[in-house]
Protein backbone atom coordinates (compact mmCIF):
# COMPACT_ATOMS: atom_id res chain seq x y z
CA UNK A 1 0.00 0.00 0.00
CA UNK A 2 0.87 3.54 -0.98
CA UNK A 3 1.65 5.85 1.84
CA UNK A 4 2.11 9.34 1.77
CA UNK A 5 4.66 11.07 4.41
CA UNK A 6 4.44 15.08 4.56
CA UNK A 7 6.47 16.36 7.51
CA UNK A 8 6.03 19.97 8.65
CA UNK A 9 8.79 21.67 9.89
CA UNK A 10 8.09 24.55 12.19
CA UNK A 11 9.90 27.70 11.89
CA UNK A 12 12.37 27.94 14.46
CA UNK A 13 10.94 31.97 14.91
CA UNK A 14 7.28 31.57 15.29
CA UNK A 15 5.62 33.94 12.82
CA UNK A 16 2.45 35.84 12.99
CA UNK A 17 -0.48 33.64 10.31
CA UNK A 18 -3.52 35.28 9.10
CA UNK A 19 -6.21 33.64 7.37
CA UNK A 20 -9.37 34.88 5.95
CA UNK A 21 -11.40 33.34 2.63
CA UNK A 22 -13.75 36.33 1.99
CA UNK A 23 -17.14 35.42 0.00
CA UNK A 24 -19.53 37.64 -1.58
CA UNK A 25 -22.33 38.59 0.61
CA UNK A 26 -20.96 37.12 3.73
CA UNK A 27 -19.49 38.78 7.18
CA UNK A 28 -15.43 38.59 7.06
CA UNK A 29 -14.09 36.28 9.20
CA UNK A 30 -10.45 36.46 10.27
CA UNK A 31 -8.29 33.61 12.14
CA UNK A 32 -5.19 34.65 14.00
CA UNK A 33 -2.62 32.55 14.78
CA UNK A 34 0.95 31.35 14.95
CA UNK A 35 3.11 29.21 12.75
CA UNK A 36 4.73 26.43 14.57
CA UNK A 37 4.13 23.07 15.76
CA UNK A 38 0.16 22.59 16.83
CA UNK A 39 -1.14 21.48 20.03
CA UNK A 40 -1.87 17.67 20.86
CA UNK A 41 -5.61 18.87 19.67
CA UNK A 42 -4.07 20.15 16.33
CA UNK A 43 -4.97 23.58 17.04
CA UNK A 44 -2.18 26.64 16.48
CA UNK A 45 -1.26 28.88 19.21
CA UNK A 46 -3.20 32.29 19.59
CA UNK A 47 -1.83 35.33 20.09
CA UNK A 48 -3.78 36.99 23.82
CA UNK A 49 -4.26 40.52 21.91
CA UNK A 50 -4.42 41.20 18.39
CA UNK A 51 -5.99 44.37 16.82
CA UNK A 52 -7.63 43.14 13.50
CA UNK A 53 -8.43 46.13 11.40
CA UNK A 54 -10.60 46.22 7.89
CA UNK A 55 -10.75 48.35 5.00
CA UNK A 56 -13.16 48.43 2.17
CA UNK A 57 -11.30 50.03 -0.99
CA UNK A 58 -8.84 51.62 1.36
CA UNK A 59 -11.29 53.40 3.45
CA UNK A 60 -11.11 52.11 7.20
CA UNK A 61 -13.89 50.47 8.59
CA UNK A 62 -12.81 49.82 11.95
CA UNK A 63 -11.85 47.05 14.22
CA UNK A 64 -13.36 43.48 13.55
CA UNK A 65 -14.95 42.00 16.65
CA UNK A 66 -13.28 39.03 18.30
CA UNK A 67 -15.72 36.25 19.06
CA UNK A 68 -15.39 32.52 19.53
CA UNK A 69 -17.29 30.28 16.48
CA UNK A 70 -16.82 26.07 17.44
CA UNK A 71 -14.28 26.85 20.05
CA UNK A 72 -11.60 28.83 17.59
CA UNK A 73 -11.11 32.65 17.77
CA UNK A 74 -12.24 34.64 15.09
CA UNK A 75 -12.28 38.15 14.39
CA UNK A 76 -15.57 39.38 12.36
CA UNK A 77 -16.74 42.02 10.51
CA UNK A 78 -19.82 44.25 11.13
CA UNK A 79 -21.14 44.41 6.91
CA UNK A 80 -21.16 41.64 4.24
CA UNK A 81 -18.29 41.64 1.08
CA UNK A 82 -19.40 43.02 -2.00
CA UNK A 83 -18.33 41.99 -5.15
CA UNK A 84 -15.70 44.34 -6.85
CA UNK A 85 -14.82 46.03 -3.98
CA UNK A 86 -10.90 45.72 -3.07
CA UNK A 87 -10.56 44.42 1.16
CA UNK A 88 -7.12 44.53 3.38
CA UNK A 89 -6.89 43.28 6.48
CA UNK A 90 -4.37 44.61 9.15
CA UNK A 91 -2.87 42.74 12.19
CA UNK A 92 -1.37 43.88 15.26
CA UNK A 93 0.13 41.61 18.12
CA UNK A 94 2.63 43.27 20.30
CA UNK A 95 6.16 42.40 19.75
CA UNK A 96 5.48 41.74 16.05
CA UNK A 97 5.46 43.85 12.59
CA UNK A 98 2.35 44.92 11.55
CA UNK A 99 1.33 41.69 8.68
CA UNK A 100 -1.73 42.36 5.91
CA UNK A 101 -2.98 41.06 3.32
CA UNK A 102 -5.30 42.51 0.79
CA UNK A 103 -7.54 40.53 -2.18
CA UNK A 104 -10.85 41.52 -4.21
CA UNK A 105 -13.94 39.80 -4.47
CA UNK A 106 -14.84 38.42 -8.01
CA UNK A 107 -18.28 38.58 -9.44
CA UNK A 108 -20.67 35.60 -9.87
CA UNK A 109 -20.64 37.14 -13.55
CA UNK A 110 -17.55 34.95 -13.91
CA UNK A 111 -19.65 31.81 -13.52
CA UNK A 112 -23.02 31.13 -15.59
CA UNK A 113 -23.97 27.51 -15.57
CA UNK A 114 -25.48 26.16 -17.93
CA UNK A 115 -26.71 22.70 -20.01
CA UNK A 116 -26.53 21.20 -16.62
CA UNK A 117 -27.27 17.68 -17.67
CA UNK A 118 -26.96 14.40 -14.98
CA UNK A 119 -27.47 10.32 -16.16
CA UNK A 120 -26.57 6.83 -14.63
CA UNK A 121 -23.71 5.15 -16.58
CA UNK A 122 -21.67 1.57 -15.93
CA UNK A 123 -18.13 1.53 -14.95
CA UNK A 124 -15.39 -0.56 -16.21
CA UNK A 125 -15.81 -2.88 -12.71
CA UNK A 126 -19.62 -3.31 -13.15
CA UNK A 127 -20.53 -0.36 -10.52
CA UNK A 128 -22.47 2.26 -11.28
CA UNK A 129 -21.57 5.81 -11.82
CA UNK A 130 -23.50 9.38 -11.66
CA UNK A 131 -22.15 11.62 -14.21
CA UNK A 132 -22.99 15.51 -14.40
CA UNK A 133 -21.81 17.69 -16.92
CA UNK A 134 -22.16 21.02 -16.75
CA UNK A 135 -20.97 24.65 -19.14
CA UNK A 136 -19.33 27.54 -17.31
CA UNK A 137 -19.30 30.90 -19.32
CA UNK A 138 -17.35 33.69 -17.50
CA UNK A 139 -19.01 36.68 -18.17
CA UNK A 140 -16.81 38.42 -16.13
CA UNK A 141 -14.01 40.95 -17.17
CA UNK A 142 -11.48 39.03 -15.71
CA UNK A 143 -9.44 35.45 -16.38
CA UNK A 144 -11.01 32.79 -13.68
CA UNK A 145 -10.54 29.64 -12.09
CA UNK A 146 -12.80 27.71 -9.36
CA UNK A 147 -13.38 25.29 -7.01
CA UNK A 148 -16.13 22.97 -7.16
CA UNK A 149 -18.77 20.55 -4.80
CA UNK A 150 -21.17 18.85 -5.13
CA UNK A 151 -24.56 17.95 -2.79
CA UNK A 152 -27.35 15.59 -3.07
CA UNK A 153 -30.34 16.03 -0.89
CA UNK A 154 -31.67 13.25 1.69
CA UNK A 155 -34.61 13.19 3.08
CA UNK A 156 -35.58 11.57 6.70
CA UNK A 157 -38.96 11.32 8.32
CA UNK A 158 -39.20 11.28 11.91
CA UNK A 159 -41.68 10.76 14.59
CA UNK A 160 -42.92 13.72 16.47
CA UNK A 161 -44.00 13.05 20.10
CA UNK A 162 -47.16 14.12 19.45
CA UNK A 163 -47.11 11.10 16.83
CA UNK A 164 -46.85 13.18 13.87
CA UNK A 165 -44.48 12.75 11.35
CA UNK A 166 -41.93 15.31 9.83
CA UNK A 167 -39.93 14.71 6.57
CA UNK A 168 -36.47 16.40 6.89
CA UNK A 169 -34.05 17.45 4.14
CA UNK A 170 -30.60 17.09 4.50
CA UNK A 171 -27.82 18.52 2.42
CA UNK A 172 -25.28 15.84 1.54
CA UNK A 173 -21.42 15.89 0.57
CA UNK A 174 -20.39 13.86 -2.51
CA UNK A 175 -17.60 12.79 -3.26
CA UNK A 176 -16.66 12.66 -7.06
CA UNK A 177 -13.62 12.38 -9.56
CA UNK A 178 -13.03 14.22 -12.91
CA UNK A 179 -13.25 12.08 -16.25
CA UNK A 180 -10.67 11.49 -18.10
CA UNK A 181 -9.85 14.08 -20.78
CA UNK A 182 -10.64 17.18 -18.86
CA UNK A 183 -8.90 19.72 -16.65
CA UNK A 184 -6.56 18.93 -14.08
CA UNK A 185 -8.35 18.88 -10.56
CA UNK A 186 -7.40 18.50 -7.42
CA UNK A 187 -8.74 17.30 -4.34
CA UNK A 188 -9.43 17.67 -0.82
CA UNK A 189 -10.55 14.61 0.95
CA UNK A 190 -11.20 15.92 3.92
CA UNK A 191 -14.03 18.79 2.49
CA UNK A 192 -14.39 17.01 -0.89
CA UNK A 193 -13.64 20.76 -2.66
CA UNK A 194 -12.10 20.54 -5.78
CA UNK A 195 -10.12 23.45 -7.65
CA UNK A 196 -9.71 23.21 -11.19
CA UNK A 197 -6.41 24.72 -12.76
CA UNK A 198 -7.76 25.39 -16.05
CA UNK A 199 -8.03 29.29 -16.45
CA UNK A 200 -11.17 30.55 -18.44
CA UNK A 201 -10.52 34.20 -19.73
CA UNK A 202 -13.32 36.48 -20.15
CA UNK A 203 -16.26 35.41 -22.75
CA UNK A 204 -14.90 31.94 -23.22
CA UNK A 205 -16.49 28.71 -22.07
CA UNK A 206 -15.62 25.29 -20.88
CA UNK A 207 -17.64 22.16 -20.25
CA UNK A 208 -16.74 19.92 -17.57
CA UNK A 209 -17.58 16.21 -16.46
CA UNK A 210 -17.73 14.81 -13.46
CA UNK A 211 -18.33 11.36 -12.35
CA UNK A 212 -19.16 9.54 -8.70
CA UNK A 213 -20.15 6.29 -7.24
CA UNK A 214 -21.38 7.89 -4.24
CA UNK A 215 -24.82 5.81 -3.45
CA UNK A 216 -26.28 9.18 -2.52
CA UNK A 217 -25.48 10.82 -5.69
CA UNK A 218 -26.99 8.07 -8.02
CA UNK A 219 -29.97 8.05 -5.64
CA UNK A 220 -31.07 11.28 -4.84
CA UNK A 221 -33.21 13.40 -7.42
CA UNK A 222 -31.73 16.22 -6.69
CA UNK A 223 -28.32 17.72 -7.61
CA UNK A 224 -26.82 20.47 -5.90
CA UNK A 225 -23.65 22.12 -8.08
CA UNK A 226 -21.69 24.83 -5.52
CA UNK A 227 -19.61 26.67 -8.62
CA UNK A 228 -16.69 29.25 -7.36
CA UNK A 229 -15.20 32.16 -9.15
CA UNK A 230 -11.60 32.28 -7.75
CA UNK A 231 -9.40 35.45 -7.43
CA UNK A 232 -5.53 34.84 -8.68
CA UNK A 233 -4.27 34.56 -5.33
CA UNK A 234 -7.04 32.83 -3.72
CA UNK A 235 -6.51 30.14 -6.08
CA UNK A 236 -3.05 29.79 -5.54
CA UNK A 237 -3.23 29.52 -1.57
CA UNK A 238 -5.94 26.35 -2.20
CA UNK A 239 -4.17 24.80 -5.27
CA UNK A 240 -0.44 24.88 -3.08
CA UNK A 241 -2.55 23.95 0.76
CA UNK A 242 -3.99 20.99 -1.09
CA UNK A 243 -0.99 19.96 -2.43
CA UNK A 244 0.90 20.16 0.46
CA UNK A 245 -1.68 17.94 2.15
CA UNK A 246 -0.57 15.13 -0.02
CA UNK A 247 -3.72 14.95 -2.58
CA UNK A 248 -1.17 14.46 -5.52
CA UNK A 249 -0.56 10.84 -6.04
CA UNK A 250 3.34 9.69 -4.71
CA UNK A 251 5.23 7.62 -2.29
CA UNK A 252 6.31 10.61 -1.02
CA UNK A 253 5.09 13.80 -1.45
CA UNK A 254 7.40 16.19 -0.15
CA UNK A 255 5.99 19.51 1.69
CA UNK A 256 5.32 22.38 -0.62
CA UNK A 257 5.50 26.19 0.06
CA UNK A 258 2.13 27.32 0.33
CA UNK A 259 1.82 30.46 -1.21
CA UNK A 260 0.72 33.44 0.80
CA UNK A 261 -0.21 37.35 0.24
CA UNK A 262 0.74 38.28 3.93
CA UNK A 263 2.95 41.03 4.22
CA UNK A 264 5.09 40.34 7.66
CA UNK A 265 3.72 37.00 8.05
CA UNK A 266 1.97 33.66 6.68
CA UNK A 267 -2.11 32.67 5.33
CA UNK A 268 -4.56 34.19 3.07
CA UNK A 269 -6.20 36.79 2.36
CA UNK A 270 -8.38 35.86 -0.66
CA UNK A 271 -11.74 36.57 -2.42
CA UNK A 272 -14.54 34.20 -3.94
CA UNK A 273 -18.14 34.52 -4.61
CA UNK A 274 -20.14 31.50 -4.49
CA UNK A 275 -22.96 30.08 -6.72
CA UNK A 276 -25.37 27.41 -5.77
CA UNK A 277 -26.87 25.33 -9.17
CA UNK A 278 -30.05 23.01 -8.56
CA UNK A 279 -30.37 19.91 -10.97
CA UNK A 280 -33.06 17.62 -10.63
CA UNK A 281 -32.58 13.96 -11.80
Amino acid sequence: MKKKIVLNIPDSNPRLVLNALMTEDSLIKVRVSFSGRPAKDGRFAEPGQARVVLYENNSSKGELVKTTIKGYTYYVSQQIAKAGNKYRITVEVPGYKMAEGEDIIPYKSAAQVSQMQAFTAVAANGAKLLKLTFRIDNKSLHDTRYQFRLFGLKYNTVRQPDGSIVRQTVRKEIFFSEDAGQPILYMDNSISDFVSDRLIKPEEAATYTFSSEDDLAIKTDTLLLEVSPLTESCFKYLYTAIFNAGSIDGFFTEPAPIYTNISNGLGIVGGMSTQIFSLKK
